[in-house]
This record gives structure tokens, sequence and C-alpha cells, in this order.
């Protein structure tokens, strides 16, 4: 469900990245987030504004010439967006590691209560990870898909590039949740 009330306990946003893009780029850096992860950042931003909470970024890179994810957020939160308060968790290549690696850190800075921000559709295999790792969190869910004017009505029969681009993070996330029982079962 969308978060409706921000929590007064809450004390620090957690953003998940969500892919980057390797290159020069129209915004004079080497590596940009991908639509997903912007979707994510801009959400983070706004709660962040909006409660002045900080915001810890998570996301490292997956080979080691790479930019860490967090580090492109933090660089898109501060730069583009006006956010100050970022902190940036750049170890983690798998949701996992997200919780794990947050966790720590926000132990040593002294949060306890963090806003997860990713979106709608990745947040039940986030928020097992968290809860596994011992984080108790709000969920702050973004870009809830909701049926355009080409899905309605007589258009819906029609076939959709967009159904597509559905069912890619739709098994993705179903597989990611088989991951994380297969995990869980294979640790005891």
């Amino acid at each position: 469900a969308p978060l409706l009330e921000i929590p007064k306990d809450a004390d620090v946003i957690v953003l998940l990245s969500g892919g980057h893009y390797e290159s020069a780029n129209e915004f004079g850096s080497d590596a940009m987030p991908s639509g997903p992860a912007l979707e994510r950042t801009h959400y983070a931003a706004w709660l962040a504004k909006k409660t002045g909470l900080p915001i810890i970024a998570t996301g490292g890179s997956v080979t080691p010439e790479e930019k860490s994810e967090a580090s492109i957020l933090g660089a898109v939160l501060r730069d583009q967006l006006g956010v100050e308060r970022v902190i940036e968790e750049t170890q983690s290549k798998n949701t996992e590691e997200n919780a794990k690696f947050t966790k720590a850190l926000m132990r040593e800075k002294g949060f306890s209560k963090p806003l997860l921000v990713t979106h709608y559709w990745h947040m039940s295999r986030v928020l097992n990870w968290f809860r596994y790792h011992g984080i108790n969190a709000y969920t702050a869910p973004t870009a809830r898909y909701a049926k355009g004017p080409t899905e309605r009505k007589i258009w819906q029969w029609v076939p959709q590039a967009s159904s597509l681009n559905y069912l890619s993070v739709a098994l993705h996330e179903y597989l990611g949740v088989l991951h994380y029982r297969y995990r869980l079962l294979t640790r005891e």
C-alpha cells in the first residue's frame, strides 16, 4: 500500500538502487541511474525534503571498475535534487546485501526505524531481507503502475509491448522470492 502518513518515529530513508547505465552522458558524468532507479530516487528526495530525514542510498558495483550504484544515486540526490544529507552504502551487490550492509551502517549512525523506498513490486522481497536481518522498517513504495488510456476498454485486448516489460518484472520478482526461500532453507 502507498505511504499515506509518515510515521513519527522514522529516522532515516533507505533508498534501494535499481540499476544504472555506464558511459558518458548528457549530465556530464560517466554513469547515470536507470529509469527505475530515478523513479525511486525522486520519491526518496521528495520524502527527505518533506521530513528532513537523511537518505541512505544502498547499492554497490558489479565490477571493481564501475562506480557503485549508491554513489551514482548520491550524486543525483545532491547535485540535481538538492538533498544534502546522503549516506552511501557502497558494498552490496544484491537485495540481501542491501539489508545486511545497511543494518551495519544504520547501527553505526544510530538509526533504527527506516522508511524503505523501492518500487511497490520490489517491496515484498526487500522487506523479507530487511526483516531477516532484524530491521523493522516502514514501507514507502513508489511507481505503482496504473492502466493508461491504451490499456482501458476495448484497447485492453490489443497486445501491448509494455505487457512484456510487466511480465519480465513479475518473473524477476517471483524468482527472487523463490531464491529468498531457498537461501533460508539452506542456511538452517
